[in-house]
This record gives C-alpha cells, structure tokens and sequence, in this order.
C-alpha cells in the first residue's frame, strides 16, 4: 500500500509512482535514472514570475468569474450558516480539460483556489 499527502503528490503523479513500484516489485525491468532535484529547480528558477504573472492575466482576460461567492451580507445574524448549491464537474471532465491544456488537474485546482481566494 502506498500513501501519499496530496499535497506532495497529485493523483496523477501517484499512479506513476505506484507504476514504477509495480515494475521494481515484479523485478521487470531496471526504471530509467530518474533527473536529479537540482535540475528541477534550476529549470523552475529560469522562469520569470513577472513573466507567468502576464501570461495567465492575458490568458484569463476574457474569463468571466469562475464562482458566485456567498454574499455575507445575506446572513441575517452573525455567524450563520448560509448553504449554496454548488454543481459539480464530473472528476474525468476535470481531468480531460487538463491534460487537453497541458496541465495537471492539481495545478488547475491550485489555480482555482488562488483566483477564488485572491491568494
């Protein structure tokens, strides 16, 4: 059994990892040298933020808001609970979409929660 915070590791990355136990467990082939940590970062590092930062506001500047946010204003006391309906997107839409976009499904929730959230 393999677990993992999804925090660390996105549902799609776990199924590989659990692939590659899968072929070390059954001894089937010897898996490819994986790149080294160093080389991530220093790839991630050669971005811009200020660059990525353009590219999403360019890219998003014809989106229309994504949520209707509860207005608490409408509560009539404070602290009270206030229910919203909310449909859900099938998961395997979600992750169609994302792999279309070349992007996994955790990166575009991220994304949803820090548009939501003004992170």
């Amino acid at each position: 059994m393999f677990e993992a915070h999804h925090a660390i590791v996105d549902i799609e990355s776990k199924a590989t990892i659990e692939a590659d136990l899968r072929t070390l467990y059954r001894g089937d082939r010897p898996l490819s040298e994986p790149p080294l940590y160093r080389d991530y970062i220093a790839t991630a590092l050669q971005g811009s933020q200020a660059a990525d930062k353009r590219f999403w506001v360019d890219y998003l500047q014809d989106a229309t808001d994504p949520v209707f946010l509860p207005d608490c204003a409408r509560a009539n006391s404070p602290g009270e609970s206030l229910n919203v309906d909310v449909v859900l997107v099938p998961l395997e839409k979600i992750k169609q979409f994302s792999r279309l976009q070349g992007f996994t499904s955790s990166t575009l929730f991220k994304a949803v929660f820090a548009v939501t959230f003004q992170i």
